[in-house]
């Protein structure tokens, strides 16, 4: 599965596709100006790696613990950005009203029936993270009998780092580590 580094700005526009070293490098930075204006505005933003058919196979949020006090979240079953944007539109909004989300704890209202959803801590780039797991169709959460198709969302992705590196030459690896 060919992975690919992904900055999100808005749900139509998906950052970090360039085909040159150049048009990823301008991309890249685009999109952290991007995030940083977002993070001022929403207080959180969210970005990414998707697999070769361009559904997210690691999405993440970024400032929750900072502006809500809550868990960053990781939804690791391959979505569409337009679907990633809005699971986690409607649960920054529950975080935002005062709903912590507990490792563990079954949620049945969540996701439209028959999906339901438990959180599982995990590592993401070397921070502690909520792991959203949705159920397969038939409400099954437990790994050993879920769908193998939905049980993958246990397996800890590569992360964007490692991901982005096999892609990078030196030249950019070395400017990027310039930008933060």
């Amino acid at each position: 599965m060919t992975k690919k580094r992904v900055r999100k700005s808005k749900p139509d526009k998906i950052i970090g596709l360039g085909s040159t070293p150049e048009e990823r490098m301008l991309e890249y930075i685009e999109g952290r100006f991007q995030e940083r204006q977002y993070m001022e505005k929403y207080k959180w933003v969210w970005h990414g790696v998707f697999d070769e058919h361009s559904r997210f196979v690691d999405a993440h949020t970024h400032g929750l613990a900072e502006h809500f006090g809550h868990m960053d979240l990781q939804i690791t079953l391959p979505l569409s950005p337009s679907r990633i944007q809005e699971v986690f539109n409607g649960l920054v909004a529950q975080i935002a009203a005062g709903m912590r989300f507990v490792e563990g704890e079954l949620y049945d209202d969540l996701l439209c029936a028959p999906f339901k959803v438990k959180f599982i801590r995990a590592i993401e780039c070397g921070r502690e993270v909520l792991r959203m797991i949705v159920s397969d169709e038939a409400g099954n959460l437990d790994r050993e009998v879920m769908d193998p198709s939905f049980a993958q969302q246990y397996d800890l992705p590569l992360s964007g780092v490692e991901a982005t590196s096999s892609t990078l030459s030196e030249d950019e690896k070395s400017f990027l580590s310039l930008l933060g």
